[in-house]
Parts: C-alpha cells; sequence; structure tokens
C-alpha cells in the first residue's frame, strides 16, 4: 500500500530531525537548525521543504555535508 503524501511528509521529517540529532548531537542545536533560513538551501528553512522528496534529499545531503565538515 503506497503512503499518503501526508504520510510521505511525516516520514521525511522524522528522518530529518533525527538525523540532524545525530549530526548536531545538541537538541537545541537541532531544532534551532531546521527551523532556521539556510544559505545552503535557498535560505529557506529545512523543515519547509519536507514536501517533495527532491528537497528531503537536499536537507539530508546539506546534514551528510555538515556531518563530513564541508561547508554549508
Amino acid at each position: 500500500m503506497a503512503m499518503t503524501s501526508e504520510q510521505d511528509r511525516t516520514y521525511r521529517t522524522n528522518r530529518v530531525c533525527s538525523r540532524v540529532l545525530e549530526v548536531l548531537e545538541d537538541e537545541e542545536a537541532a531544532r534551532a537548525w531546521i527551523r532556521r533560513s539556510n544559505r545552503s538551501l535557498g535560505g529557506e528553512a529545512p523543515l519547509s521543504l519536507l514536501n517533495t522528496e527532491v528537497a528531503y534529499e537536499l536537507v539530508m545531503d546539506t546534514l551528510s555535508r555538515i556531518e563530513h565538515g564541508i561547508a554549508s
């Protein structure tokens, strides 16, 4: 059974929240990062970009770049 778009967004949101906490290792910093505009994401807040798979992948890629010390 395929997920609805709302289920997709919920899944992506949960994955990003888990990943940002893993990368930043601080709950307060993670909450701030996910809500704050991000230059690497075209000035958008990561949380606002989880409606599509493409944007979700961009957010996850940005987190990987942060994790590996690549400027983001």
